[in-house]
């Protein structure tokens, strides 16, 4: 009998333990429950007052604002992130975007722009960036200082803000980029790349327009040398005087003067 009791009274020193873990959880369960009703109330309550426009050079922070399409005072949170970014996205002149909330109040937008390396001669007048990818022109309070590249047919077939397929006008960007590596002075002392379909390259000086004939291959070091002359020589004389300036030959220049004979 007094086994019996005792096996009793253990079993309701079980029950108990048991009894009070659900009594506490309860409370427990409602302050959870309280804290995310609260927190729901709290993100509906987040509205955009601002909209952070960073990176902006070539194009006006209202342009992107117009196309990111988020209008004052949406809900925060039901913003799709996403969506915002792939409607910026599609300008032309925009190289990558990334949008972010920046609690409480502001939707942060970052822009990566595509600067122009050079404009290009056609029907229409448009730009290049060092990728190769075609711009459309664009009203924007930036002066653009660019060479040009003539001598492509076809261009005005290609999308704005797609990459350009075309050898000839790959060759001259790289040409460009060169220059900009050896020296940023060298980029403008050219203001204009005419392609040959394949053949020698042309340049022209940005003072007086003087013919450069520059061939193909071992551009940096044509380049390089081109600078040095036209440092040593021509920065103190008459650029007009040149008839024209042939990189052809390896380490040299010859000068075609326009009123003397053959220089070299």
């Amino acid at each position: 009998m007094m086994q019996e009791n005792r096996q009793h009274t253990t079993s309701r020193e079980k029950k108990s333990p048991q009894r009070w873990g659900i009594w506490l959880f309860i409370p427990l369960f409602a302050g959870i429950m309280a804290v995310f009703i609260f927190s729901l109330e709290w993100r509906e309550s987040l509205k955009v007052q601002r909209v952070m426009i960073n990176g902006t050079y070539i194009l006006r922070a209202q342009d992107v604002y117009t196309l990111a399409v988020v209008p004052k005072s949406s809900v925060m949170y039901d913003v799709n992130i996403l969506e915002v970014q792939k409607r910026i996205a599609v300008h032309p002149y925009i190289k990558s975007v990334h949008v972010s909330r920046q609690l409480p109040d502001e939707l942060r937008i970052d822009i990566v722009e595509r600067s122009p390396i050079a404009s290009l001669n056609g029907k229409e007048f448009r730009y290049v960036d060092n990728e190769g990818v075609l711009l459309p022109f664009i009203q924007t309070p930036v002066q653009f200082d660019l060479p040009m590249i003539s001598g492509i047919d076809g261009l005005e077939k290609n999308v704005p803000g797609k990459v350009v397929p075309n050898d000839d006008l790959l060759q001259a960007i790289q040409i460009f980029q060169t220059a900009l590596l050896i020296d940023s002075t060298v980029y403008h002392m050219v203001s204009e790349i005419k392609m040959n379909h394949g053949g020698d390259v042309m340049m022209y000086s940005s003072e007086g327009g003087v013919p450069i004939m520059l061939g193909q291959g071992d551009v940096a070091k044509k380049l390089v040398t081109f600078q040095t002359f036209w440092n040593n020589f021509i920065r103190t004389d008459d650029p007009e005087r040149l008839k024209y300036i042939d990189l052809r030959f390896d380490g040299q220049v010859v000068v075609k003067w326009n009123k003397e004979q053959e220089n070299s």
